[in-house]
């Protein structure tokens, strides 16, 4: 029983002993987990005191920026208050900026409004001048915006205009010679483009104690005068200055234009014989170009001077047309530089084809002006009667092909543009000028802006030997090449072989004591095509000439012999023809002028 109730007692502690146990191990990981989560409470104390330091900083921070604003606030209420009272200011600045500016407006709407000043400073008011006696007229005219234009007439007859890009002073001094006494209304009228002023002056002319001699003398001048203005206002070019006149005898007239001809020069009889224009100097005698108009005027304009024949007496209707082509050769002269078409500087195609654009020019403003009104259809019919039974002078071929390419292809190569766009056409045409016969034949070339080719040719002096020289080189535009050709070749071959042309040069050589010439023609063609086509059908040309076969060469050409040699060459898109007195002397030529 002790036994038992000791047993139960050990194992009543035991069990004990084994609560406790049990309860010391949970105490201790209670503690632990206390432990724990008292460092986390810690830790999360810490925290929450550097935020709260944080905070308690940025609420310090922020108190003091928030005083800082305050005391800009108050600063900028300040500046405001100045910024307002500076505006107030400004405003009443601009507002009598704007009243000062509209009143400087008004003065320059005021200005604008006014007319130029004009004053003729000679000749003095009631001065006596002499007829035939020149004499000085002194005009001039102010603007402060600018003088634009200025014209000076006597008796309502234009004689002088001054187009100006707003000068504030212009001052204008000219030279007149009454031919006859009388009273003149001289007459000065300035613009600045918006309003205008006009001044006149009565002049007396007297005549002199001896009188002028009848040819001194200028029946015509009223009726010069009159055409003159119409010529001015049908082209809408007004004279640039007063036209400078000469009295002549229509003999004297003549004379002038015979010097004027482009050919004057002892070479001319080798280049002419060259191309079978002529057979001898002989025939050229007589036959250099002509003018079909009567020489009762004429302008020359290397010299810028109107001639005028003042023994003729009054101008029939053909005269006074003949005045239109001649004065408008100097408004032509005054506004393009006539005078430069026949420049050392320009080739002989470009000089033909400048003076058939000044000869289609002319054309036109005669045609506009027989329709016009200013004659008669009486003396229409006279004028076109008169020029119907003209008796030509019996001239050369290449002369005759020479006028009439610049009165006709001139005109129908102006005429094509004109249709367009008037006169304004015409003179841009004036701007961008032609340079070969070919864009008159071709007026769609000039307008693609087709120019001919540059050719250079090499000296043949060393080939042909002592006792050469050369006479002539010049370009071979596309009217000679035609000329030409149609001395053997008819139209159509003429019009299938010249088409194409590209370019064109020819050198003349003489020689001291032989009489037959050495020349060189050098063609350029627009394709291949045009080449081999001028090669098929030029042969016809010394077949016919010479009378004999060609014979083919080892150098691939052909030639033709009779009194002279040609040979002709085909390479690509050039050809070339060399003339020359034997056949020797033709190939030597053809070789220095294939190696270059």
């Amino acid at each position: 029983m002790r036994s038992s109730a000791l047993v139960g007692i050990v194992l009543t502690l035991l069990m004990l002993l084994l609560v406790a146990l049990a309860a010391f191990i949970f105490l201790f990981q209670g503690r632990q987990t206390l432990e724990t989560q008292n460092m986390v409470l810690r830790d999360d104390l810490k925290t929450a005191v550097s935020d709260n330091n944080a905070i308690t900083q940025n609420r310090n921070e922020l108190s003091a920026a928030l005083a800082t604003a305050e005391s800009d606030a108050v600063l900028l209420e300040g500046q405001l208050v100045e910024s307002e009272q500076a505006a107030e200011v400004l405003r009443t600045e601009v507002t009598d900026t704007g009243n000062a500016l509209a009143q400087l407006e008004q003065d320059r709407l005021d200005m604008l409004a006014r007319p130029p000043q004009v004053d003729i400073a000679m000749p003095e008011e009631n001065s006596m001048q002499l007829a035939g006696t020149p004499f000085t007229i002194v005009v001039v005219a102010a603007d402060p915006v600018g003088i634009t234009e200025m014209t000076i007439t006597l008796d309502d007859r234009l004689f002088r205009s001054y187009v100006v890009d707003g000068q504030p002073l212009l001052t204008a001094t000219e030279t007149w010679a009454p031919v006859e006494a009388g009273t003149f209304l001289l007459a000065v009228e300035a613009s600045n483009g918006r309003t205008s002023s006009v001044i006149t002056r009565t002049l007396a002319v007297t005549a002199p104690a001896n009188s002028l001699s009848t040819v001194a003398t200028d029946p015509n001048g009223a009726l010069r005068a009159d055409i003159a203005a119409n010529v001015s206002e049908l082209r809408g070019l007004r004279p640039l200055q007063a036209e400078n006149s000469t009295i002549l005898t229509m003999d004297e007239v003549q004379e002038r234009i015979d010097n004027q001809m482009v050919w004057q020069t002892a070479v001319l009889p080798a280049v002419l014989t060259s191309f079978d224009f002529s057979s001898s100097e002989d025939a050229i005698v007589g036959k250099l170009p002509f003018s079909g108009l009567p020489a009762t005027s004429f302008y020359d304009t290397a010299a810028n001077e109107m001639l005028i024949a003042g023994d003729v007496g009054s101008w029939t209707p053909s005269s006074q047309l003949a005045y239109v082509h001649q004065y408008t050769h100097l408004l032509q002269d005054q506004h393009f530089m006539l005078d430069a078409l026949s420049g050392e500087t320009l080739t002989y195609d470009e000089q033909l084809a400048l003076t058939a654009l000044a000869a289609g020019d002319v054309g036109l403003v005669q045609n506009l002006y027989l329709r016009s009104g200013y004659f008669s259809d009486d003396a229409v019919n006279m004028i076109l009667t008169a020029l119907n039974d003209a008796d030509m002078p019996d001239t050369l071929p290449i002369f005759a092909a020479e006028q009439q390419f610049r009165e006709e292809m001139g005109l129908n190569f102006l005429q094509h543009f004109y249709d367009e766009d008037g006169f304004a056409a015409v003179n841009a045409i004036w701007q961008n000028l032609p340079r070969s016969t070919e864009q008159f034949l071709h007026p769609d070339k000039y307008a693609a802006g087709e120019q001919p080719d540059e050719i250079t040719l090499p000296l043949l002096t060393d080939t042909l030997g002592g006792g050469w020289s050369l006479l002539a080189e010049d370009t071979f535009g596309e009217l000679w090449l035609r000329t030409y050709l149609s001395q053997q070749l008819n139209q159509e071959q003429v019009e299938t072989a010249a088409s194409g042309w590209g370019g064109g040069r020819y050198v003349v050589y003489g020689h001291d004591t032989e009489d037959t010439p050495a020349m060189a023609l050098w063609l350029t063609w627009d394709t291949p095509e045009d080449s081999v086509e001028f090669a098929a059908l030029y042969p016809n040309y010394p077949t016919r000439l010479l009378n004999t076969v060609g014979q083919l060469q080892p150098d691939g050409s052909e030639c033709w012999q009779g009194d002279d040699v040609i040979c002709l060459y085909q390479r690509d898109d050039v050809t070339f023809i060399v003339r020359a007195p034997d056949l020797e002397t033709a190939v030597s030529m053809a070789n220095t002028l294939e190696s270059n």
